[in-house]
């Protein structure tokens, strides 16, 4: 749960799309970085903003649905270190 002090909190995760691309990026305090997942050279990221997921206890836990850009490839990712590392 939310707490003062907790640094977990200052993570938000949100998707785009950038020149035909889907993304998935973190934003921690004043830093965005792509986190973006590929696979077979193929970037995926959220559509929608409910397909973002994290844990309630720990916002470096989270899962998320992602798909290409033309909606023809989809998976599910899941990572416990705020996206520093993508499981599908």
């Amino acid at each position: 749960m939310p707490y003062a002090g907790n640094a977990d909190e200052s993570v938000i995760y949100h998707g785009a799309v950038i020149a035909s691309v889907m993304q998935l990026w973190r934003v921690q305090g004043t830093t965005k970085t792509n986190i973006s997942p590929t696979f077979g050279g193929v970037s995926y990221g959220p559509y929608k903003p409910d397909q973002i997921k994290t844990s309630l206890a720990n916002r470096n836990y989270f899962v998320f649905v992602g798909i290409n850009f033309d909606g023809s490839l989809c998976g599910v990712w899941a990572s416990q270190d705020a996206g520093n590392t993508l499981r599908l």
